[in-house]
């Protein structure tokens, strides 16, 4: 799925999901006929234009981790090309609360080379060196590099009472 612009009807719908699933988005109506892990993969796509996606993803991971077809989830997330998103977002569901989602033998394989940005991230070398200092370990250990600290993904988790 493309998003953006063009296609702001589909973030809406994500978004909407995301909700539905017990994200904590200020603004959004929880509406959702899309299926939890099919929700968490196409949010895992989007992440990559929306930071606010990218931190509620591990709140929604930890609010529905019983709930969640992992072997589902992780096909799709192969399919979609998204499994490095998933490691990322499981292992911040782990660092934030102590709990696996995902069992060791269930992650995805961590990408070899330079950790690249998560998103377009813009700016010059002011951003640079945020992004630099920021980039959790963990985010790095999967390949990305990323302005978010991981205490907003630990706020975020906070506020949603996970």
């Amino acid at each position: 799925m493309e998003f953006g612009a063009a296609n702001a009807g589909a973030e809406l719908d994500v978004r909407g999901a995301l909700a539905y699933w017990g994200a904590p988005l200020t603004g959004c109506v929880p509406t959702s006929a899309v299926p939890l892990e099919e929700t968490l993969v196409l949010a895992l796509e989007l992440s990559h234009q929306d930071a606010t996606v990218l931190r509620v993803l591990p709140t929604v991971l930890l609010k529905n981790r019983s709930r969640v077809n992992v072997p589902l989830l992780l096909t799709l997330a192969r399919q979609k090309s998204v499994s490095a998103e998933l490691g990322l977002v499981a292992d911040l569901a782990w660092n934030l609360r102590g709990v696996r989602v995902l069992s060791e033998d269930q992650m995805p394989q961590k990408p070899s080379g330079p950790p690249q940005p998560y998103a377009n991230l813009g700016g010059g070398p002011r951003m640079r060196a945020i992004v630099a200092e920021r980039t959790p370990l963990v985010a790095r250990s999967w390949g990305f590099l990323m302005a978010a600290s991981e205490d907003l993904f630990r706020a975020t988790a906070d506020r949603a009472g996970v």
